[in-house]
């Protein structure tokens, strides 16, 4: 690898990585491009892109302070790198009439996080580690990425919520009922900071290939809820024959959903059975 590729694994001293781990709060980014420079110096300088660059920056200082960084360490920090570097290919497209050199900055900068982000893409390609192969597959539909994930899921060794989701996700282009399985366990390790609605609809297109247009309903409905999206209610009460009354109750049900998902509490929940009946009963 290039210079240009920052994750840092270089040796540190116990007395250095103790001092470290002593202390209860992390030095903000100024005073850790300060005292790291090599962790900073690839990227702008202004404002732009403030969240993806202090998030990337933070990264890379646990990693300079991590001698054999794990996979999923490895995934995340690829995350952080993809999001500054979609950030700033965006702001290198606005040019500052003041100050030209910040937009030469920018571009400069972005130059320099997509060799990083190639080169770190390159270096994980082939890797047998969970999270390393599923990047690839999600992100380049690697065939021999693909194999490890779905072998680990065929093994019950995926218990990562993000990765169990892609899995259904695959699954649900071909077998919905497996995807359903899958969702269904997605759900259960399900809390307010880690949900995705978008799964719920994951679920509801496999009950509406299935032909259970309630469920179908009872899930877009949770969706609509969860995300204040707009919809045509005369579309949504189509779907159950315009029955208002079981309308009503697959509402409730639909709140019912969200506060046990939220609350962490869907695995125990009585909505999980309905979820996890027979289509074809």
């Amino acid at each position: 690898m290039t210079g240009n590729f920052v994750i840092i694994t270089s040796f540190i001293s116990i007395v250095a990585l103790s001092s470290l781990i002593g202390c209860e709060k992390q030095p903000n980014t100024g005073t850790i491009c300060k005292n790291n420079p090599e962790l900073c110096n690839d990227l702008h300088v202004d404002s732009w892109c403030r969240y993806e660059k202090g998030d990337l920056i933070r990264k890379r200082f646990k990693l300079k302070f991590t001698e054999s960084p794990t996979g999923k360490q490895l995934y995340q920090h690829l995350l952080n790198l993809e999001k500054y570097n979609q950030c700033i290919e965006l702001a290198a497209g606005v040019q500052h009439i003041l100050h030209p050199e910040r937009t030469n900055d920018r571009l400069r900068a972005f130059g320099l996080s997509a060799q990083n982000l190639s080169q770190m893409q390159d270096s994980t390609k082939n890797s047998q580690d969970l999270y390393l192969a599923f990047y690839h597959w999600t992100r380049f539909n690697d065939l021999e990425a693909e194999k490890v994930v779905l072998d680990a899921y065929k093994a019950d060794q995926i218990h990562d919520i993000q990765v169990l989701a892609g899995v259904a996700s695959f699954y649900q282009k071909f077998d919905p009922n497996q995807s359903n399985v899958i969702y269904l366990k997605v759900l259960d390790l399900s809390n307010e900071d880690n949900f995705n609605p978008d799964w719920l609809l994951g679920l509801s297109n496999n009950y509406r290939k299935l032909n259970d247009l309630e469920l179908t309903y009872l899930l877009s409905r949770a969706n609509i809820l969860m995300t204040k999206q707009n919809v045509s209610e005369q579309q949504m009460l189509a779907l159950l024959g315009g029955d208002k009354t079981l309308m009503k109750f697959l509402d409730k049900q639909a709140d019912e959903l969200i506060d046990a998902i939220e609350g962490g509490d869907f695995a125990t929940s009585p909505i999980k059975v309905m979820l996890e009946r027979d289509p074809s009963s």
